[in-house]
């Protein structure tokens, strides 16, 4: 087993650890002997993938997916303008929330096309 960790990071958190063990460094100890782990995930990665797809180790039999957390954080001021009413507010989550959906399935789109088991 060769376990891949695409995204940002929710994955690629050893900068928020503060010293203490990152994701890779739990998976690592919690698989088998014989598996292993790859991170490509990326804190503050693009929303589309294709640098972390280019670098797919050959190798690789399951990939967990898990982006999202930079999407949000360029939303923010949907949250912070003042609208006349809430439909108005309705009207830019929604925005927000399609741009969103948009880019998260154009990026599962690429990793299920390497046709590995994959988890998000």
């Amino acid at each position: 087993m060769h376990l891949v960790l695409h995204g940002d990071s929710t994955l690629d958190n050893r900068t928020y650890t503060s010293g203490g063990p990152a994701v890779i460094d739990h998976l690592s100890r919690l698989l088998p002997e014989a598996a292993r782990a790859t991170l490509l995930a990326v804190d503050g990665a693009p929303p589309d993938g294709d640098s972390q797809r280019d670098r797919m180790p050959t190798g690789a039999t399951h990939i967990v997916l898990s982006v999202g957390g930079n999407d949000a954080m360029r939303e923010i001021p949907v949250v912070d303008q003042s609208v006349g009413h809430v439909s108005e507010a309705l009207t830019e989550l929604s925005g927000a929330t399609q741009r969103f959906e948009k880019r998260y399935r154009a990026w599962l789109q690429q990793v299920l096309q390497t046709d590995r088991p994959t988890t998000v």
